[in-house]
């Protein structure tokens, strides 16, 4: 199980809001979208193998070690959890910095280009991560 979190939807420099996305065993995709203009959940099904890339990116970049960094005032923070074999590992990592990440800066393309693809927004996806099935739920 992976799950993941992205921004703020009571910082007021945080346009966005938060992003919760939710990977289970049996690779079905959960988000939530947490904004001041209201809440929604989708759901999809991932390809395969997905899982396997992020977790294997987080790997090379030392998950869940995090290497120390600044994290600004009204900073964005990418927290992240993984389970495997009923063992949580975590690790939170300021936005920016985690784009500079080995490893950690391709597990979150992953996320973020589920993230536009969800919420109906694959025409800035570069990525094109595999999902079908996309439903809204609320």
């Amino acid at each position: 199980m992976i799950r993941f979190s992205i921004g703020n939807e009571h910082n007021p420099a945080d346009p966005f809001g938060r992003v919760v996305i939710t990977i289970d065993p049996d690779d079905v995709v959960t988000l939530e979208h947490f904004s001041r203009q209201g809440n929604a959940t989708y759901t999809a099904n991932l390809a395969p193998d997905v899982t396997d890339e992020i977790t294997s990116a987080l790997a090379r970049g030392g998950f869940p070690n995090v290497p120390s960094h600044e994290i600004p005032g009204g900073a964005s923070l990418r927290q992240i959890k993984v389970v495997t074999d009923g063992e949580p590992q975590s690790a939170t990592v300021e936005d920016f910095f985690a784009k500079q990440l080995e490893g950690y800066k391709d597990a979150f393309a992953i996320l973020d280009s589920l993230t536009l693809q969800l919420t109906g927004y694959a025409e800035h996806d570069k990525l094109r991560t595999p999902v079908s099935n996309i439903q809204k739920v609320s």
